[in-house]
């Protein structure tokens, strides 16, 4: 699927959602570009406005969805149209 985590790759879920008030069932990764959702026909505009929060421009999280630095650096790999590089210093 698109924009998956590792740890969604894996078969780890992070987030248990199921169908109520707050909660929708996700079609896809934590972690997802909307373009492709909408351009895939996996997401309508008014599914991913209603369920999802742009974390960056076209890049999105379930709206309740408590991001971690990794779903941060995963989704600012997406929004480079996955061109980036990614590292750190270590301590």
């Amino acid at each position: 699927m698109y924009g998956q985590s590792p740890a969604t790759q894996a078969g780890v879920d992070k987030c248990s959602c199921g169908i109520g008030s707050d909660e929708h069932h996700l079609p896809m990764g934590e972690v997802f570009r909307g373009s492709e959702a909408l351009r895939d026909g996996v997401l309508t505009e008014h599914q991913l406005r209603r369920w999802y929060r742009p974390i960056f421009r076209d890049v999105y999280v379930p709206r309740r969805y408590e991001q971690s630095l990794v779903d941060q650096t995963i989704g600012a790999w997406l929004w480079s149209r996955r061109q980036a590089v990614a590292g750190h210093i270590a301590p």
